[in-house]
């Protein structure tokens, strides 16, 4: 046996090993919708399960024959069971499995392709929140990739359903005028994290219910005012977007148009082409997907569809507003 097989019949071994152990279990059962799917969630605890799907987009009824499942492990109810022993890298994957040990929040990662489950192992009960919570997406986009969606950088505000994509890199105002276009009456699906299916492109989806500000932000107080705080990632203030206000949160949009946002001097409105928009969000979007030539065609797909153009910002939000709020 060469070492290349050696290697996957460890990893295959220790996938077998946990599927028989959880085969013997009882668990609880949760849901969340991503996109038009249910994915059901199953866990031992019912915390874990409420844990993980709390900032998710509202949790749908349970399916009865769920394409994907997610199961939530503590490392303490198979630390005897399960021998972890035996495997070399800390990531590794195939055609059929895919294992990440994360080193942000210390869980494993184990994603069954062929059968669509995917097992988070975390290592402590009081990691929970840090290792199920929103902000672990390299679990996610393992998922939606694999339930056949793109997961787009940025944020959408529209009205009546429909809206106009926002997307650049941190610090282009793009969070800010979002926050400020919500908190003056518009939709939204959220911010950052956006998904697509790749077949039908017109229409994006929410994941999440969630946007971060800096606290330098010019809306930061307005944010305040308008949305609950829940904590604090990565140097920026973290705001629920909940559905009882006023019916802000979408679960889907049908997009018009995509503006790139970025600090300038004055309001107006540049032309970019298709290329050049292409290039400013595949980099930013590509972290948020594992299906790296599905990614590249699909936002290609989505800009060359979809008119774009460059938005230079002032401090003046309202004006941006007003110029958003005239071309829905």
């Amino acid at each position: 046996m060469n070492s290349n097989s050696e290697v996957v019949n460890s990893y295959t071994a220790v996938m077998e090993s946990l599927t028989s152990i959880l085969a013997e279990s009882n668990f609880h059962e949760g849901s969340i919708c991503l996109g038009e799917e249910n994915v059901s969630i199953y866990s031992t605890k019912k915390e874990y399960i409420q844990s993980y799907s709390s900032y998710f987009r509202q949790p749908e009824s349970i399916s009865n024959n769920p394409k994907m499942k997610v199961y939530l492990i503590s490392f303490d109810e198979i630390r005897n069971k399960l021998n972890l022993s035996d495997l070399k890298y800390g990531h590794f994957q195939n055609n059929e499995i895919s294992f990440l040990h994360n080193n942000g929040n210390g869980s494993l990662e184990f994603f069954d392709k062929k059968n669509l489950k995917f097992f988070i192992i975390f290592r402590a009960n009081e990691q929970i929140s840090n290792t199920i919570s929103f902000f672990n997406w390299n679990s996610l986009k393992q998922i939606l990739n694999s339930l056949n969606y793109i997961n787009i950088h940025g944020a959408v505000v529209g009205r009546n359903g429909t809206g106009i994509f926002l997307s650049n890199k941190g610090g282009s105002g793009k969070s800010s005028l979002m926050a400020y276009s919500i908190a003056k009456g518009m939709q939204t699906l959220g911010d950052d994290f956006l998904t697509v299916k790749r077949d039908d492109l017109e229409n994006f989806y929410s994941v999440f219910r969630h946007f971060k500000l800096a606290t330098t932000s010019p809306v930061i107080d307005l944010a305040r005012e308008s949305f609950t705080e829940i904590g604090t990632y990565d140097n920026k203030q973290v705001f629920e977007i909940s559905k009882d206000v006023g019916g802000i949160f979408r679960s889907t949009m049908k997009i018009k148009e995509i503006i790139i946002p970025f600090i300038g001097e004055q309001l107006r409105i540049h032309k970019i082409s298709q290329d050049d928009a292409f290039k400013t969000l595949l980099p930013s979007t590509l972290m948020l997907n594992s299906a790296t030539l599905a990614t590249i065609s699909t936002l290609r797909d989505v800009i060359s569809r979809t008119p774009v153009v460059h938005l230079e910002l002032s401090i003046n939000l309202q004006d941006a507003f007003e110029l958003i709020d005239a071309r829905l």
